[in-house]
């Protein structure tokens, strides 16, 4: 079975605001496999929020101990929309088994842009403990820490992990402005990417 956004799912909306909010706990069970593979992120994404089509402003929130067996985006997943986030928490979170983005997910002309924001402690099965993003997904970090996130899979981004066809049109675009990568690791390895 397939669930998204069991914290909160917004799509083809006007622009949100979600300010000193906290997600905490949520779960999407029994999920077979990252439907990212299959190229249909709509299933199995976004433990607390999913974002499609439409703007976020976040401020001042926590992301903590959000959890999905497979999941494409354990606390945020996020397509074909942009997303302002500052002085928010991404903690504990957990991308289980085959899944990705313990954190975050950005993909399809999506963009993050994170301000004094702490990625701490997310885990992720395949790829992208800290941030996962794909294809034309666009991460843009300025203040932040990102620290003690881990993947279980060697070489798939302990931080942050970018899954992009080079030779492809779209790319993967990711920004570090003043900020900190530390103790993040992939399979044991200080793989911060």
């Amino acid at each position: 079975g397939y669930a998204t956004g069991a914290g909160l799912y917004l799509v083809y909306g006007n622009a949100s605001r979600i300010v000193d909010s906290s997600f905490i706990g949520n779960r999407l069970l029994g999920l077979t496999s990252p439907d990212i593979l299959a190229g249909s992120y709509g299933m199995g994404a976004g433990v607390a929020i999913y974002q499609m089509l439409g703007p976020v402003a976040i401020a001042d929130c926590g992301f903590l101990n959000n959890a999905g067996t497979n999941a494409v985006g354990a606390a945020l997943a996020l397509l074909q929309t942009t997303v302002a986030c500052e002085r928010t928490v991404f903690g504990g979170n957990s991308a289980e088994s085959s899944g990705v983005g313990g954190g975050a997910f950005a993909d399809s002309q999506s963009t993050l842009s994170a301000k004094n924001t702490l990625f701490c402690g997310n885990a992720a099965g395949g790829a992208g403990a800290g941030m996962y993003s794909s294809w034309s997904g666009i991460f843009t970090l300025t203040n932040c820490t990102l620290a003690a996130n881990q993947c279980a899979t060697a070489g798939k981004g302990g931080a942050i992990y970018s899954d992009c066809d080079v030779g492809a049109q779209s790319g993967t675009l990711l920004a570090l402005r003043n900020s900190i990568l530390w103790n993040n690791l992939a399979a044991g390895d200080t793989n911060q990417f």
